[in-house]
């Protein structure tokens, strides 16, 4: 199989009926391709729908919650394939990104994990790129910084310092996401790390991190990670210039998270900066206060 396209689920039944049209409407054509939900262990009708609906599905029911990393695990190796998309269950697929996609990867074999451009359901613009999590990155979003650098991205006046923002890491892929007419997005463009919500991963990229995604992570973090883990072993990550993905990012919603998810986005990111930040080290100190920061913020309690 060239493809298996994989969804994992948790009590999505608001979501996954429009999520599996979408896929089914824009199925790969010039490509061969499997669907494969991992349902971690809902309480709703998500289930239901699927087996009612879309017969085509392979649905595997998992006896309890395997988190995002361990569910898409699972996925790929119930259904292995050359390729693997990841869609979130708040996504929606339009056009032919799937086919323009593997189109690029299989010209550019270097690249072992690709991601898709993000709009929200208005069709505005959505980061789906990132700069590295550093110490410097987390003070920048906790005074606002994303705010300033969309104001300056949008500018008319402010041409000559988005010019000179694009030279910064942590500002160049918000920059190419927000400032399209002044950064055309290439058809394909090296990054830091890309957003889960819908990105490629190669098998061959799967092998050689042992299976995929650090199951230690259970919900946050683990995007990056793994494209952290795959330049370590010679892959590149980019960004992919083609039909943009629908990805509704909390669209509509309170926008606060509810304790059990900031639980366990703190654990998630606890792990992270254990992995990727010398323990004892001064950045990793700096990622460890500033965790504890959050927590707080987000009400979460040691």
């Amino acid at each position: 199989m060239d493809l298996t396209i994989i969804i994992v689920t948790y009590n999505s039944v608001g979501l996954v009926r429009d999520c599996l049209e979408s896929l089914r409407r824009h199925r790969p054509q010039r490509y061969g391709a499997q669907l494969v939900v991992v349902d971690n262990a809902s309480q709703d009708d998500t289930a239901a729908i699927i087996l009612a609906e879309f017969p085509e599905v392979g649905l595997l029911r998992s006896p309890e919650n395997l988190g995002f990393g361990r569910g898409i695990n699972l996925g790929m190796q119930a259904a292995p394939a050359r390729y693997y998309y990841l869609h979130n269950p708040d996504a929606r697929l339009q056009g032919d990104s799937l086919d323009e996609a593997l189109d690029l990867l299989e010209a550019q074999p270097e690249i072992g994990v690709a991601g898709l451009p993000l709009v929200f359901p208005d069709l505005s613009p959505q980061t789906a790129a990132y700069a590295f999590t550093g110490p410097l990155k987390w003070v920048l979003q906790g005074l606002a910084g994303p705010r300033l650098v969309r104001a300056v991205a949008v500018s008319q006046r402010l041409g000559w310092l988005r010019a000179r923002l694009r030279r910064l890491p942590m500002a160049r892929s918000f920059l190419q996401t927000h400032a399209g007419g002044d950064f055309p997005m290439p058809q394909s463009r090296e990054v830091d790390w890309v957003c889960g919500a819908a990105l490629i991963l190669r098998e061959a990229v799967r092998a050689d991190l042992g299976g995929g995604f650090d199951p230690a992570m259970f919900l946050y973090g683990e995007d990056e990670d793994l494209c952290i883990e795959a330049r370590k072993s010679g892959w590149g990550v980019a960004q992919l210039g083609v039909t943009p993905v629908i990805h509704e990012f909390g669209w509509g919603g309170a926008g606060k998270a509810s304790p059990d998810v900031a639980r366990l986005k703190a654990e998630s990111l606890k792990v992270f900066i254990n992995k990727h930040f010398r323990r004892g080290g001064p950045r990793w100190a700096a990622m460890r206060a500033l965790l504890w920061l959050k927590k707080r913020r987000w009400g979460v309690k040691d």
